[in-house]
């Protein structure tokens, strides 16, 4: 898991790559309707549409991509758990962002289920 608190921002689909991005997750999504940012929380102006307070857990990979189902079993175990996910796969592997606030919920949600959790100290 990352310790960096991201934020998920909203921007209109034909607007320019954003200059003011950071962190060590950046991810980058075009629609014909928006354009998505996943970046640091603190990188982001005030002026752009945002949901900040999102905390990453990462999927140890790289994973091959013809296994089914990873992303699907967390995501399965959380919504157990009642707790909200934002998704994002990249060619290694698979990301989820929960609220910060439920950062440990889901940690011991994804261990009750049998998987290895590491947070961060």
């Amino acid at each position: 898991m990352r310790p960096e608190r991201y934020a998920i921002c909203r921007l209109p689909g034909d607007a320019p790559l954003p200059a003011w991005p950071a962190g060590p997750l950046l991810a980058t999504i075009r629609l014909p309707d928006e354009l998505t940012v996943v970046c640091v929380e603190e990188s982001v102006p005030v002026t752009v549409e945002s949901s900040p307070g999102w905390s990453v857990f990462a999927v140890a990979g790289p994973l091959a991509h013809d296994l089914v189902g990873i992303l699907a079993g967390l995501a399965g175990t959380l919504r157990n758990a009642d707790i909200p996910i934002f998704a994002i796969s990249t060619f290694d592997t698979d990301l989820i962002l929960v609220p910060e606030e439920r950062r440990d919920d889901a940690a011991a949600a994804l261990r009750d289920a049998g998987h290895v959790v590491r947070l961060p100290a």
